[in-house]
């Protein structure tokens, strides 16, 4: 079941990192960096030669601060970043992630409306709660991290 999880977590990274490479123009043959941002220990560093090779990275990086004149993007609670060679179009970034945090709070929402009706938990198998709750705290830890991502880039 980890190891689902975690190769679930490195596709939607080598996903996002596709986008980015899609939405700028910058050619998949082209090496980029990424650099992880994993402040809560969520992300697990297995998958990294997959990510690597997948989304033809040159550099792969773990970091404790946020990357300037980097795209950045979420999985799950851990921030990752992208960097360009030409510089970041603040308003484009704040305008996407804006999209992606009223998307996530919606989700969070339905999650939250699930595990408020008495009904769907009394009636709902063990594991099913579970795997809502932990819908539940993604989207938390998501949310938190767009947030905080916005923020710096307004300043």
């Amino acid at each position: 079941m980890v190891v689902l999880e975690n190769f679930d977590i490195a596709r939607q990274v080598i996903g996002e990192i596709r986008n980015i490479r899609n939405n700028k123009g910058i050619p998949q043959k082209e090496k980029i960096s990424l650099f992880i941002n994993d402040s809560d220990n969520s992300y697990n560093d297995i998958n990294d030669p997959l990510v690597i090779k997948l989304a033809n990275l040159g550099e792969l990086e773990y970091t404790d601060k946020k990357i300037e004149n980097a795209v950045s993007f979420v999985v799950k609670s851990t921030e990752f970043y992208v960097l360009l060679n030409e510089p970041v179009d603040k308003e484009a970034e704040i305008k996407e992630l804006e999209k992606d945090l009223a998307y996530t709070k919606g989700f969070l929402e339905t999650v939250m409306k699930k595990l408020s009706n008495e009904r769907f938990v009394s009636n709902a198998q063990p594991q099913v709660l579970e795997k809502e709750k932990n819908k539940q705290s993604d989207a938390e830890g998501k949310i938190k991290a767009i947030e905080e991502r916005l923020t710096m880039l307004k300043k």
